[in-house]
């Protein structure tokens, strides 16, 4: 095992020197910031890749997340992060790569339809960051688009209608509402322009719920290592009562030099909880 990392490493300081050429060539430009018709879909979808001409055309980074996401949260999962912080006044939650904020505003309103006043009150202050600033222009706008899909995810896990956390604009899509967080939900939210690679201190060490969800693996497109790096600077953060939720690209789809993200994260000290493949105490 040890002979094993010695050689992921070696080879990380390999592709890092590669990455550091051709970074200064590297351009991007939007491909896709669009409505989306599709009634099983999101309604903003925004993708950065490199330059056309660019040798290796990767994604650095794209915004497609959505409401009552399958991957994000079940009852159970609630309950669990629920009892995690039951004997604390206040919990330090964040989420990075928050594109227009629809997993924010599942969890608080999850929170409010789910739990008495007293544990919905602990989730007082969330930050949500994005790099991207105009997914964090779109953040600030306060509206989400969904479908028949999000909203039967949603009713899954609510015990609450939907009008108890949001406004309903309009229905003017095929299938599609319009809603808007209501005070109580957007008084608890600060949206910012951060990258995680240099904010991450931020984070408290103790009583921290992170939700750095299904963008890791552009990191990985923009500077090889960076996921690994991540998981170690985002453990050395972390420490006591915490929980780590990550999302279904990384868990399904991630691997560093033949090595499954799910495998970093137990490696740098990330405990998985049983029957939430996307969360991850410590």
């Amino acid at each position: 095992m040890i002979i094993t990392w010695v050689i992921i490493l070696a080879n990380i300081k390999i592709a890092k020197k590669f990455f550091r050429c051709i970074s200064t060539n590297m351009q991007v430009y939007n491909v896709q910031n669009n409505i989306y018709q599709n009634r099983n879909f999101k309604g903003w979808q925004r993708e950065v890749t490199q330059k056309a001409d660019s040798p290796l055309k990767a994604i650095l980074h794209r915004n497609d997340t959505w409401f009552a996401r399958d991957d994000f949260l079940n009852r159970a999962g609630l309950d669990f992060i629920v009892n995690k912080f039951k004997n604390v006044k206040e919990v330090n939650t964040y989420c990075y790569g928050c594109s227009d904020c629809a997993e924010v505003w599942t969890l608080l309103s999850l929170l409010k339809a789910n739990y008495s006043p007293k544990i919905f009150e602990k989730f007082r202050k969330v930050l949500a960051f994005d790099y991207d600033p105009v997914a964090v222009q779109k953040a600030k706008a306060y509206k989400i688009s969904i479908g028949s899909m999000e909203e039967r995810n949603f009713y899954k896990v609510s015990d609450a209608p939907l009008e108890a956390s949001f406004k309903v604009l309009s229905s003017e899509l095929t299938n599609k509402k319009l809603i808007m967080p209501k005070k109580e939900l957007k008084d608890k939210v600060s949206i910012l322009n951060k990258d995680i690679r240099k904010d991450y201190k931020r984070i408290m060490p103790e009583n921290s719920l992170v939700m750095a969800r299904n963008f890791m693996l552009y990191l990985e497109n923009q500077e090889s290592g960076s996921i690994m790096s991540l998981i170690n600077k985002l453990s050395e953060q972390m420490q006591k009562n915490s929980i780590l939720m990550v999302g279904n690209h990384e868990i399904r789809h991630g691997w560093v030099y033949g090595i499954s993200v799910q495998d970093l994260l137990i490696h740098y000290g990330f405990k998985p909880i049983e029957n939430q493949p996307f969360m991850y105490e410590k």
